[in-house]
């Protein structure tokens, strides 16, 4: 099989996963695949039949399937991809990891099926965790769009005013780290911490020094206030904000190790680097993280990433090409 048909136009391609993403190619790939991809909505509450019902649609018309956000089950719906001699790409992103280990730690029968998809990882150390229960997964990052906009331009000067970032959801607060956030305020209390996401309906009374700013569609001004980022998540993939943060030109604290942020896997370790950030901020020695915007520069522009995708599609639908 092939990218484009013997007429020279495109076969098509069926997308389905996380909204955010599924919109990013269906963009990138559009002029490839000149509108011939199919991703049709899959919501969280249709039943396994009514999905299934669904993709059996399209399997038999697309030359590949790319499904963004890993998937546990028996895999009926592989299996019939299989029948139709459809290749499937399984992108595996974060937690979707986690749910893995605990499904198939219980039914490791329904392993046989995910032996024959194609498992790509978003993080290195996502690869390492998929080997451990049995899936083969290559590590293949994945584009954001904030990046390339916030590396399309010149990164603003570090403010006067030293500040934090941070990123906790309303509903899964300590997963993100908010002890970790908490116990920072209180250590520092002349030091402002920014979370976006969450509005802070799961505390009662925070710190005068927190303050919650809910959901946000452009972030840009949020990052440029700011000197560092803080996610001290429990697990993750490649975290967004860090990714962001670091092509601005801000510093980075995080619990994963990245190019040109600061690892952190307790408070300790997250006290010891915002004292020190901030220590060289009082003394005016604190400049933009140069180091850490370049790595995005050179490694995680979202054009180049998305070409990788493309090219990894070619070279699964034509072996040995290159």
């Amino acid at each position: 099989m092939e990218l484009l048909s013997r007429s020279g136009e495109p076969k098509p391609l069926l997308i389905t996963g996380i909204e955010y993403f599924v919109q990013h190619f269906i963009e990138s790939f559009s002029r490839i695949y000149q509108g011939r991809i199919f991703a049709p909505e899959l919501a969280q509450e249709m039943s396994r039949f009514r999905k299934l019902s669904t993709l059996a649609k399209y399997l038999p018309k697309v030359n590949l399937w790319y499904q963004i956000g890993g998937s546990i089950g028996p895999g009926r719906v592989f299996k019939l991809a299989n029948l139709f001699n459809t290749p499937v790409v399984l992108h595996w992103v974060g937690t979707d990891v986690l749910v893995a280990q605990d499904y198939f730690s219980k039914h490791s029968e329904h392993l046989q099926v995910q032996s024959k998809i194609v498992h790509w990882a978003g993080a290195p150390w996502l690869a390492d965790e998929l080997k451990q229960i049995g899936i083969n997964a290559q590590f293949v990052p994945l584009p954001l769009k904030t990046v390339g906009y916030f590396l399309s331009q010149e990164p603003p000067p570090l403010p006067r005013q030293f500040k934090i970032l941070t990123y906790i959801p309303e509903r899964r607060a300590a997963f993100y780290g908010w002890e970790h956030i908490l116990r920072l305020a209180e250590d520092f209390p002349t030091l402002d911490i920014l979370v976006i996401g969450a509005r802070g309906r799961f505390v009662s009374s925070p710190p005068p020094n927190i303050h919650f700013l809910g959901w946000l569609h452009d972030t840009a001004n949020i990052f440029a206030e700011c000197s560092v980022v803080v996610r001290m998540t429990t697990h993750d993939g490649y975290g967004g904000t860090i990714q962001e943060g670091l092509s601005l030109g801000r510093y980075a604290i995080w619990t994963y190790p990245f190019p040109g942020a600061f690892l952190a896997k307790d408070y300790v370790s997250l006290r010891a680097h915002i004292d020190s950030l901030y220590t060289l901020h009082r003394r005016n020695l604190l400049t933009l993280n140069e180091k850490g915007r370049a790595y995005m520069l050179q490694h995680m522009r979202p054009e180049n990433l998305t070409a990788n995708i493309l090219r990894r599609f070619q070279n699964l639908l034509s072996p040995g090409t290159q």
